[in-house]
């Protein structure tokens, strides 16, 4: 098995990446965190930001993330792609699907209000839209920028095309100064079953499997993203360029919490005092928690595990001592679950 290196798409992936760090800045920050101090973790994103600024307010509605983790741009212009139109995209092509407004309208309206469908002139579709956004769970300020976008929708479309342009002629500059890194990780990759078996293992799958040689990519941004597109057969890949601590972390984002164990672990009033405890100090040591709720260490230990193997928390060394947080990204997803059921 091979596999083939494209760069363009981990360029554009890199270019969302740019506006997706700045409108949802502390929720990659937390993501970040996870695998390095948190302090590095804020000033890593921070330092994102402000060499890329700046970020117009309207763009927004574009890049802000959704309770489930998705933004607009990156689900409807690289996520939801196939293998083939992955391999050939580039900054032209997403420019070129950018400059058809009707379609970009209509695939905001699928990613904001799914079923809903419009026949007619897009540019008037506000009278339309209104009552539906007011009466959509959204917060007040989504709200506000979807009013603001369907006042004028062209001229939102083209500020974007317009901000994507600038990013791309700055993250340019970024990758003739960082592309050795490219290079070093392409150098590390001694073999390519190796390297695919640690990804499917990572991602919790049998083996990865392709007819011929799987085409990947590197994000220098985005440092430790792996992301597989397709499900029996992995047509693409995606991977940071820090990928390879993620795999010896063993953290992955791609688990989903169980409600069943959720219950479980919140039914037992020391584990809940233990999480409110966690919250309020945000990183806490188990001498931390034996001394607040008067347990033995083994006592204190079992539960800390448990919530740990659940993924609830997130365990940071620091010499003799480790140091219990929230994993945010669990009860993100746990609250877009318990959200669904009371739906259904």
């Amino acid at each position: 098995m091979e596999i083939k290196y494209y760069h363009n798409p981990g360029f554009v992936y890199d270019l969302l990446f740019v506006f997706s760090s700045h409108y949802n800045y502390e929720r990659h920050s937390a993501a970040y965190a996870r695998f390095m101090d948190k302090e590095d973790a804020y000033n890593y994103i921070k330092g994102i930001d402000e060499r890329f600024a700046p970020y117009p307010d309207e763009l927004r509605l574009f890049f802000s993330l959704k309770d489930n983790g998705r933004g607009f741009m990156s689900s409807c212009y690289f996520t939801n792609l196939n293998g083939e139109q992955l391999r050939e995209l580039d900054v032209k092509k997403l420019l070129a699907q950018l400059e058809d407004h009707e379609s970009v309208v209509r695939k905001l309206i699928d990613f904001y209000f799914p079923g809903f469908s419009f026949s007619g002139d897009y540019t008037q579709l506000l009278p339309v839209l209104s009552p539906i956004i007011d009466q959509s769970k959204y917060d007040l300020t989504v709200k506000c920028d979807l009013y603001s976008f369907f006042v004028n929708p062209d001229k939102r479309i083209q500020a974007l095309i317009y901000a994507i342009i600038d990013k791309e002629r700055m993250l340019s500059e970024y990758y003739k100064e960082e592309y050795s890194k490219i290079i070093e990780l392409q150098g590390n990759i001694v073999s390519a079953d190796v390297f695919l078996d640690a990804l499917a293992k990572h991602m919790r799958i049998d083996r990865i499997i392709s007819y011929k040689a799987i085409p990947f990519t590197i994000t220098l941004l985005h440092r430790y993203c792996i992301w597989i597109h397709g499900e029996e057969t992995v047509d693409f890949v995606l991977v940071g360029y820090l990928y390879d601590y993620v795999l010896k972390s063993g953290k992955s984002a791609n688990f989903e919490p169980d409600l069943k164990t959720f219950g479980e672990i919140l039914s037992e009033p020391n584990r809940l005092e233990m999480l409110r405890i966690i919250k309020e100090r945000v990183e806490v040591s188990q001498k931390d928690l034996e001394r607040n709720l008067d347990l033995t260490g083994p006592t204190t230990y079992y539960h800390l595990s448990l919530m740990q193997k659940a993924k609830m928390l997130t365990v940071k060394n620091v010499g003799r001592y480790v140091y219990y947080s929230l994993n945010k990204e669990y009860f993100d997803k746990i609250i877009v679950r318990i959200k669904k059921l009371c739906e259904e």
